[in-house]
C-alpha cells in the first residue's frame, strides 16, 4: 500500500497492490482532491502471458473499462494496443 500527495499537497492517492500468483496482480486506486472533495476509484488486473506479453484490464469509477494488451517484437520494440470504454481504439509502437 502507498500513500501519495500530489499537485502540490492537492490531491491523494492511496494505491494497494497485490500479487495473487507470479503472473497476476490485482490493484486499487483511490484518488481525492482535498480542496473540492472529489473522489475517484479505479480497480485493475494484470497477468504476464506465458509469452511474454502482458494484459491489463482496468474499470474506474465512472464504469469505463479499459484493456492492454503489450508484446515485445523480434527486433525488440514493444507494441502496445489499448481499447477503452465507448470502443475506441489506441495503437502505439516504441
Amino acid at each position: 500500500m502507498a500513500a501519495h500527495l500530489t499537485d502540490l499537497t492537492k490531491t491523494l492517492k492511496l494505491i494497494y497492490s497485490h500479487n495473487l500468483t507470479s503472473t497476476s496482480t490485482v490493484g486499487a486506486e483511490v484518488t481525492r482532491k482535498l480542496a473540492t472533495s472529489d473522489t475517484t476509484f479505479a480497480l485493475a488486473y494484470a497477468r504476464k502471458l506465458s509469452n511474454g506479453a502482458l494484459t491489463k484490464l482496468k474499470l474506474d469509477g465512472s464504469g469505463a473499462l479499459s484493456a492492454l494488451y503489450e508484446t515485445k517484437l523480434q527486433g525488440g520494440e514493444k507494441v502496445r494496443v489499448c481499447v477503452w470504454g465507448g470502443g475506441a481504439v489506441n495503437t502505439s509502437r516504441n
